[in-house]
C-alpha cells in the first residue's frame, strides 16, 4: 500500500510544479526525500520515492515512540472494561474498550494516526 501511495505522490510531484518549502503535502516528503538521496526528488526514480516514503514513516513513527511513549491499557477504574492511553501530538488521550487488547490496539492506531497527521 505505501508503495503505490509513494507511486501516486511521485507522479503527482512530475505533473504539478510546486515548491517543496511551501507545500504542506509533498513539502516535508519532498525534503527528507532530497536529505536522503543527496538531489532534487522530481531527479529520483519511482522505487527511490518508494523507500524513501516507507523510511519516511518508519521515522515518523520511531521518533513519536522516543518523544512520546508509547500507549498503555489498564481496567478502567470506573469499571466495565479497560482504558487505554497515550501522549501524541494534539495532547493526551484516551480510548476506552471491552478488552485490553481492543483499548490497547485502539489507542496504538489513534496514536499512529496523530503521529502521521
Amino acid at each position: 500500500m505505501i508503495r503505490c501511495l509513494a507511486r501516486a505522490l511521485w507522479s503527482l510531484a512530475q505533473a504539478l510544479p510546486y515548491d517543496p518549502e511551501e507545500d504542506p503535502d509533498l513539502g516535508p516528503l519532498s525534503i527528507y526525500l532530497h536529505h536522503r538521496y543527496g538531489r532534487d526528488p522530481l531527479t529520483l526514480f519511482p522505487e527511490e520515492w518508494e523507500e524513501g516514503l516507507l523510511d519516511f514513516v518508519a521515522e515518523r513513527i520511531a521518533e513519536g515512540r522516543e518523544w512520546y511513549g508509547v500507549p498503555s491499557a489498564a481496567r478502567d477504574p470506573e469499571g466495565g472494561g479497560y482504558i487505554a492511553s497515550a501522549e501524541g501530538p494534539g495532547g493526551p488521550f484516551i480510548v476506552r474498550a471491552k478488552s485490553k487488547w481492543e483499548a490497547y490496539r485502539m489507542a496504538w492506531k489513534e496514536w499512529v494516526r496523530r503521529l502521521l497527521e
